[in-house]
């Protein structure tokens, strides 16, 4: 049986609680899936529904599977039961249609930051000219303001910068799903900031990536980030403790965010589901 998985009403949270799946077709099917490790079971019975176009975020206490599933999605892992689909097919690997990015940048060291985005985008697109790939390369840069740093090796920038054209990279091989685990983790507070408002228009300019999954430990982040946040359940045996809504039209800034009357309900609410500690 599917743990209670149930969302909730922001405006009201003690509101008699309801499933959260969207009305449009799903993208990206998650069913009953169970993984275990030998005699440790990681997740067990997760059910989900990502609509195209979604921005969802996946939170909750370490070790409770956030990583793993979305290992799953990108066909890094298989499901010991139970299946993902996306686009209506079974996930059983890799795939061109899938991009992920991690707390580590993964840059080559040797490449300049031009070549690191330009030897992707033309691995990706390879029946495109290459001056078409050489503008989605100078797109994609100047959308995380690093088109002035091109000629640079990663070695020469920091941190905030190199997971900047880590981001670019990922939105200029176009996926159609983006997945994010913990890719701001490492960054301070105000550069963090700098990397949503980045994050926020490359998703407006590069039209192709239609649905984000993030794995955070960052309330403020999945709210402002979100349209919807699935908050996970302590593991072992981890599933889904509520999919909560976010009522925040976009387009967003941090200022409407910050500003918005729903926020410190939304922020005290998951922190209430959280154990009314920030995600550790």
């Amino acid at each position: 049986m599917a743990p209670n998985t149930t969302a909730s009403t922001i405006v009201d949270p003690f509101a008699d609680h309801r499933w959260s799946e969207s009305s449009r077709a799903p993208h990206i099917e998650v069913r009953d899936v169970t993984v275990s490790f030998g005699a440790y079971t990681a997740i067990r019975d997760i059910e989900l529904n990502i609509a195209r176009g979604e921005f969802v975020s996946l939170i909750g206490h370490s070790g409770c599977g956030k990583s793993t599933l979305l290992n799953l999605m990108a066909g890094l892992g298989r499901p010991t039961a139970g299946t993902i689909r996306i686009e209506g097919q079974i996930v059983e690997g890799p795939g061109a249609d899938r991009c992920m990015v991690f707390q580590h940048h993964g840059l080559l060291p040797w490449l300049s930051v031009y070549d690191n985005i330009y030897v992707a985008v033309d691995a990706a697109r390879r029946t495109h000219s290459a001056e078409e790939k050489a503008a989605r390369t100078q797109r994609v840069l100047q959308a995380v303001r690093m088109w002035d740093h091109r000629t640079k090796k990663p070695g020469m920038l920091s941190g905030g910068q190199r997971q900047r054209v880590a981001v670019a990279r990922a939105f200029a091989v176009a996926p159609s799903v983006l997945l994010l685990d913990e890719p701001f983790g490492a960054v301070d507070a105000l550069t963090k900031r700098a990397l949503h408002r980045e994050l926020v228009e490359l998703s407006s300019i590069v039209g192709s990536t239609e649905t984000v999954v993030m794995v955070t430990h960052d309330i403020d982040e999945a709210i402002f980030l979100s349209d919807r946040i699935v908050v996970m359940t302590d593991g072992p045996a981890a599933g889904i403790r509520e999919i909560v809504d976010v009522p925040i039209e976009r387009p967003r800034t941090l200022a409407d965010v910050m500003h918005s009357a729903v926020y410190i309900e939304l922020r005290d609410h998951l922190l209430a589901l959280l154990g009314d500690d920030e995600p550790r």
